[in-house]
């Protein structure tokens, strides 16, 4: 029978970075995902400006109608 050992790993570190080196594997992969994560929040944000265009509308304040009004 297995038994799973729980670990506690949490540790008060400040003011410690930390940073790998991956290598030129690493940058093509980082480079990948930088590319595939740039092409969805374009979509997303085409589909995010069609929403806003097609249901919503532009509301102004009361204030700036009444300054309109006063203007006139």
């Amino acid at each position: 029978m297995f038994r799973i050992k729980t670990v506690n790993c949490e540790r008060r570190l400040k003011n410690v970075r930390i940073s790998f080196k991956t290598g030129k594997i690493g940058e093509k992969v980082v480079g990948a995902y930088q590319k595939i994560e740039d092409g969805v929040v374009g979509a997303y944000k085409k589909v995010e400006d069609a929403f806003v265009d097609t249901f919503l509308e532009k509301v102004e304040d009361e204030k700036t109608e009444e300054k309109k009004q006063e203007e006139a």
